[in-house]
């Protein structure tokens, strides 16, 4: 990073012009993904893994939210989301994964071979 782009990311995160894509097109295209994955699939079922940015501002366009929170109510590291498809998209339930605690509500186990 060079000086004053963490601070512009942090204050206006919208509005980087130093960065390749930005955060409209870079949550236009992860909503873009989700879309199509969800249309392929009956029961809609899909899993997405990224970045925390590139979740945060995909699950904003989805629900039709301003990219302007990109930095509010962020999804932690290894955060589980659950959105059901729609216009827009509604947020159905979140785990957070602990150490020694639950799997996530309604997770499959898996077996082993």
């Amino acid at each position: 990073m060079f000086p004053g782009e963490l601070e512009a990311y942090l204050e206006h995160p919208t509005d980087l012009p130093f960065a390749e894509e930005s955060i409209p097109r870079l949550g236009e295209r992860i909503a873009a993904a989700a879309r199509e994955l969800a249309a392929g699939h009956e029961d809609g079922k899909i899993i997405l893994v990224s970045h925390q940015d590139p979740i945060q501002a995909g699950r904003l366009v989805l629900r039709g939210l301003p990219l302007d929170e990109l930095h509010q109510d962020r999804p932690g590291h290894c955060d589980v989301l659950t959105l059901e498809p729609g216009d827009p998209w509604v947020e159905t339930g979140s785990w957070t994964p602990t150490i020694d605690g639950p799997p996530p509500p309604e997770w499959p186990p898996v077996s082993s071979p």
